[in-house]
């Protein structure tokens, strides 16, 4: 669930921001959360957390992705010439912290990179045309 939680908010912590920017009041990315917490609440039950627990667990969850997002954000706003580092260094932060994977962190943060630049490059009204599979980039 760790990893799984820590490789969906990378994604959300790219794309939420970039969905804030469309003239819905941040309807789209609101339900793109939402999904996302009912997503991860349907995890824990299925792996067997109780329902006494989950909402302890949700909580921390939501706590863990408004930091992640943080990080990312921090790292994106950093500029060009160091974007790259301080986007490596939170992605080893939040993807494999205690350096225990074999995570492929320097793809996985060329990764990073291109969905952002590519998201960058779509007029975010482009999801109203109901292409949202041309949103992201394959790894």
């Amino acid at each position: 669930v760790t990893g799984r939680f820590s490789v969906l908010a990378m994604h959300l912590a790219i794309l939420i921001p970039w969905l804030e920017q469309r003239n819905d009041e941040g309807a789209l990315a609101q339900g793109v959360l939402d999904q996302f917490v009912a997503d991860m609440d349907s995890a824990l039950r299925e792996i067997g957390v109780g329902d006494l627990s989950v909402g302890k667990k949700m909580r921390k969850l939501a706590a863990a992705y408004i930091t992640l997002r943080q990080v990312y954000t921090a790292a994106f706003a950093e500029p060009e010439r160091g974007q790259p580092a301080a986007v490596a260094a939170a992605v080893r932060r939040n993807i494999d912290p205690d350096g225990e994977t074999d995570a492929d962190l320097a793809a996985l943060t060329r990764y990073a990179m291109r969905l952002r630049a590519h998201l960058a490059a779509i007029d975010p009204a482009a999801v109203d045309g109901g292409d949202a599979a041309g949103l992201f980039v394959a790894p």
